[in-house]
């Protein structure tokens, strides 16, 4: 398992991004292929189990989807990473949203991506008392999980790291 901690939190990620993990997250969020989403829950699972056995992250940890565009998960079917999250069977907190006109980020540069998200992701529930864990599908620059992260400490959270599916 990979670790970083380019967002001020550590990062851990659980392979790269190779044509299997591009192909299943590409059917999960493209082609709306809603029943892979269970087994990349399972794989998630799997690896917070990992992470908390090591004492990396702590065993009361409650998951945070990473934001996504509405717009996005309409088309997608619902959001596929809060499914993931959901398949894991531990608790789920949806608290933070895209705001509407945001960029996709698909399109942007590096650097336009972190203005992007740091205008745009906010904080649309109040936030659990517990350690949260992000959860992503990829992270390329990590500009949704760094804005995510700020949103949730700026309204008092403990945000103890993130996992990701796959990173670039």
């Amino acid at each position: 398992m990979y670790r970083t901690s380019l967002i001020g939190v550590p990062v851990f990620s659980l392979g790269a991004y190779s044509e299997l993990r591009r192909n299943i997250i590409i059917a999960m969020k493209e082609y709306n292929n809603r029943a892979v989403r269970p087994y990349v829950g399972a794989v998630v699972h799997a690896g917070l189990r990992y992470l908390i056995a090591r004492g990396d992250i702590p065993d009361d940890v409650v998951l945070v989807p990473a934001p996504t565009r509405a717009k996005s998960a309409s088309v997608r079917g619902g959001d596929p990473v809060l499914h993931v999250c959901q398949a894991t069977g531990m608790n789920v907190e949806n608290c933070v949203r895209i705001f509407r006109g945001a960029a996709d980020q698909s399109t942007l540069s590096a650097e336009a991506r972190r203005d992007n998200m740091r205008r745009s992701v906010e904080l649309f529930t109040p936030v659990v008392k517990a350690p949260l864990i992000l959860i992503d599908d990829v992270m390329t620059t990590g500009s949704t999980l760094s804005a995510t992260v700020e949103v949730l400490r700026g309204a008092g959270a403990e945000v103890a790291g993130a996992l990701v599916f796959a990173d670039v």
